[in-house]
């Protein structure tokens, strides 16, 4: 049984973490047993080879303790390299000679290296998980800790390279709860927005399933699925968007795999002649429809691997932020609201 402190601090942990999308629904997609497969390929292709036996023989022994002599030298020359800002996805230039001096944290033990700056937390990175799309690795708030984005996902990997973290870090130093781990990921988000927002234009709308607000005033782009709770009850209440002039337009992701019966459930309202009734009788009544045409449905999961999209439904706003989960319609619309206030703003300026 809780104690009263432990339920409040319980409260308290479940609004900050407080989750309104539907999560993967195929077991192999979620994201920490994407970690794993990307990790077991790596060692698979020879990505990481195990370390040499040392040999028994006391002539190689006296070499091997040369060699950790000369690490531990090395290591203290690393542990004065200061962290760095964000790094990109791409490896930055030498600057100079001196920089080929640097540690190689994909040849040296972890065990002899105590702090990697942004750089080498980067290589290190990229040959653990080289099929993996890695961005934004920048130094935390908690000291020792680095942040970054695997799969969509935001990960925490110690400053010596050996441990890494998945979850949510909250800060309880202040009167309300803060979610760390949310709010860098909506600092990622919004650096994103420009190119989310061009992509998304550069669709056709005639391959969305549209539901077009009588007094148009905003426009929203959802990723949906029809197996997905919360992309049911937004829906439901489809009537309350389309009544505050917000039209919704509706793009594929069956978040089991475009081979899946979720997919299959999407075809059929994407092959029908009316697909706005087929939508609806497939979220509201569970019947659904067979469908043998082209679907857009390919180009539409492209999209969402490159947004990093992990649940459903996953709301792209005209500027390109994305909202990863239901809002009520009074909420969107204050939100839209805001951010046409802003625009105008900028644009008088």
């Amino acid at each position: 049984m809780m104690n009263s402190k432990s339920l409040a601090l319980f409260s308290l942990l479940s609004l900050a973490l407080g989750v309104t999308a539907c999560d993967n629904a195929a077991s192999d997609n979620t994201t920490d047993e994407k970690v794993q497969k990307i990790s077991n390929k790596a060692s698979e292709e020879g990505a990481l080879k195990p370390s040499s036996k040392v040999s028994k023989d006391a002539t190689e022994s006296e070499k091997t303790s040369a060699k950790i002599e000369s690490a531990n030298q090395e290591t203290e020359t690393v542990a004065q390299v200061k962290p760095v800002k964000e790094t990109s996805n791409q490896a930055p230039r030498e600057e100079n000679a001196g920089a080929s001096k640097r540690t190689d944290v994909r040849t040296k033990p972890l065990q002899d290296v105590t702090v990697l700056d942004s750089q080498q937390i980067s290589d290190l990175l990229r040959n653990k998980f080289p099929s993996a799309n890695i961005q934004h690795i920048a130094p935390s708030e908690i000291d020792g800790l680095y942040s970054f984005v695997l799969q969509g996902d935001l990960y925490y990997i110690s400053n010596n390279g050996k441990y890494l973290i998945k979850g949510q870090v909250l800060d309880i130093s202040t009167p309300k709860v803060r979610n760390l781990s949310s709010e860098r990921m909506a600092e990622i988000q919004k650096k994103e927005s420009p190119m989310r927002m061009k992509e998304i234009n550069s669709l056709d709308e005639s391959d969305m399933v549209v539901f077009k607000a009588p007094n148009e005033k905003h426009v929203i782009t959802i990723f949906t699925d029809v197996d997905c709770g919360f992309c049911q009850k937004m829906h439901r209440e489809r009537q309350n968007y389309l009544d505050l002039g917000i039209t919704l337009r509706y793009l594929a992701f069956p978040r089991a795999g475009l081979d899946s019966k979720s997919a299959a459930k999407l075809e059929g309202i994407w092959c029908a002649a009316d697909q706005q009734t087929a939508m609806t009788e497939a979220k509201i009544q569970n019947k659904y429809r067979t469908g043998n045409c082209q679907t857009p449905f390919k180009e539409h999961m492209a999209l969402v691997r490159k947004f990093g999209l992990n649940g459903t439904p996953g709301i792209i706003l005209e500027n390109g932020d994305l909202i990863g989960g239901y809002l009520p319609a009074e909420v969107l619309n204050r939100r839209l609201t805001e951010l046409s206030s802003e625009q105008e703003k900028v644009a008088n300026r």
